[in-house]
């Protein structure tokens, strides 16, 4: 359509006027190239269609926190906290109303997106364009009665609207979706009576300054708490919502994306209704210590690029690294090659430019969205629902475990070797080991390789944990250690480094040991 609105003039006047003058036909030539370029670059795409069993509907609701004051605006200390939020929700009508833009007020919306983005205006400009297949305020279903609830949380700068492909995945397949827009810490937060909250993540000093970002933190917190809340008063009919009665909050789950995973992070530790947390390429060094020391206890999924090492944060995996360490539940910790960190949004879709001027991989959209959409419908399912849902360990199967993939687990000495203190660690250690033993067992005529690394003892966060007499095992491994010192985090590194390389791949169904020789001593 934008093409003939293009073309079909240039023609009329080339053909009316029979132009043969060159300069003339210059100018027609660079209208015919904008007229294939325009199209190209700002697609007026479509959203993929969800192949749940459910229409969607939707709800906006603007919530005023009496509670809190409003710590962004400090110019004016009696300001209370306001946020938008969205719910997408199964329903049954799917025809009587026009489906929703994928972006609403795009004149106020497109300078704001391009700024943060960095890219030109005229890139977000068409997004109001985009239908949705979302309608709104159409009736919840009856279907199943009441719906477990996911509540999802934006990165910085970011917008409940730049995740709709997987909301609308999770609302077809009977999930009720709530995701605000963080005020002032969101591209644009526009209220119903027009007044806007502007994106002001960085009036209150350095922009990065970690001590900022967990203040900014806790507010976010504060505000899924607040939802959490909300979400009481509409099941029980306090709050008029097409969702009284509908929502299930005995199966409620928290995810985000970027500084919004950190948010579930932190909302997950902090309130216990929560089952499972999901996290989109997570920005983990804003959470506090004492969150990362302890650990969360529900179920946890995070995926995201294979390195942060080239952005301002390199160490943020090792930050994660401690997290999953310190927590006591399942824990998945995906990393999906060729991408970055935007390709865990909608914005790929927006425009082939942006991966050359954003944050987004080599891979289609085509590929990575439905990834995303099926691993995070699949663990939920398993830890919502209790169902052996066989989504996620397809999706696992099918998309990450190919001919040339690598298993690895590490195990240790106790396995085989009775310790002080380490008892349930040792049975844990032999259960891996017979485990990963049987997966290269069956999935070795596939090209894929399981092996355990036993590595010595090794000065970390977890061996304290084991025994308050770990610097005595420290010392005593120093002395029995045929290389008289102990094994180090970089020891183990290198030794997977090695098991990743292809040379490495008839090395299967063993347990290989990092240890300077240790286990040979006594």
């Amino acid at each position: 359509m934008l093409v003939a609105l293009y073309i079909l003039p240039a023609m009329f006047i080339t053909y009316k006027f029979k132009i043969e003058n060159s300069f003339t036909g210059t100018v027609l030539g660079i209208w015919f190239l904008i007229s294939a370029y325009i199209p190209w670059a700002i697609p007026v795409f479509t959203m993929p269609a969800p192949n749940g069993d459910f229409s969607i509907g939707s709800e906006t609701f603007h919530w005023v926190d009496s509670s809190r004051l409003e710590w962004f605006t400090h110019e004016n200390d009696s300001d209370l906290r306001e946020v938008m939020v969205q719910a997408w929700y199964p329903s049954e009508d799917s025809n009587s109303i026009v489906p929703n833009p994928y972006m609403d007020f795009m004149k106020l919306r497109s300078k704001t997106l391009a700024s943060a983005g960095k890219i030109p205006a005229f890139l977000p400009s068409h997004l109001d364009m985009i239908m949705t297949n979302t309608r709104k305020e159409v009736d919840c279903s009856e279907r199943l009665g009441k719906y477990p609830v996911f509540i999802f949380s934006h990165g910085i700068t970011g917008s409940r609207h730049l995740h709709q492909v997987l909301f609308e995945h999770l609302a077809a397949r009977g999930y009720v979706v709530f995701a605000p827009d963080h005020s002032f810490d969101a591209n644009l937060t526009i209220f119903p009576d027009g007044k806007i909250a502007d994106y002001r993540s960085e009036i209150t000093g350095d922009p990065d300054s970690i001590l900022i970002r967990e203040k900014q933190i806790n507010t976010r917190a504060f505000d899924i708490g607040f939802i959490i809340d909300q979400a009481k008063k509409i099941e029980s009919g306090i709050i008029d919502s097409k969702l009284s009665g509908k929502l299930d909050l005995n199966r409620v789950a928290l995810g985000g994306h970027s500084y919004g995973g950190a948010t579930a992070i932190l909302a997950s530790h902090n309130h216990e209704i929560i089952k499972a947390c999901v996290v989109l390429d997570g920005w983990i060094s804003p959470i506090p210590d004492k969150v990362i020391s302890e650990g969360i206890d529900v179920p946890f999924l995070f995926m995201g690029r294979p390195s942060w090492d080239d952005s301002d944060y390199p160490g943020n995996y090792e930050r994660l690294a401690d997290l999953i360490a310190d927590s006591s539940n399942e824990q998945y910790d995906l990393r999906i090659n060729h991408t970055l960190h935007l390709d865990y949004t909608d914005i790929p879709l927006m425009s082939p430019l942006v991966k050359h001027v954003m944050d987004v991989g080599e891979l289609s959209p085509s590929t990575t969205l439905p990834l995303i959409n099926d691993l995070v419908l699949g663990f939920l399912e398993m830890h919502l629902l209790e169902r052996d849902h066989n989504g996620f360990k397809k999706a696992l199967h099918n998309n990450l475990l190919i001919s040339g993939s690598r298993i690895l687990g590490l195990t240790s000495e106790g396995s085989y070797k009775a310790m002080e203190g380490y008892g349930p660690v040792g049975v844990a250690k032999a259960s891996l080991e017979a485990v990963v033993r049987q997966i290269g067992w069956e999935l070795g005529s596939e090209g894929i390789t399981a092996n355990t690394i036993q590595a010595g003892i090794t000065p970390t966060r977890a061996l304290t944990k084991i025994s308050d007499d770990w610097e005595k095992w420290v010392e005593k491994t120093k002395e029995r250690n045929p290389m008289k010192r102990v094994t180090t985090p970089e020891d183990v590194a290198g030794l997977i480094s090695l098991l990743l390389n292809d040379k490495a791949n008839f090395i299967n169904c063993s347990t290989i040991f990092c240890d300077g020789g240790e286990h040979r001593s006594l």
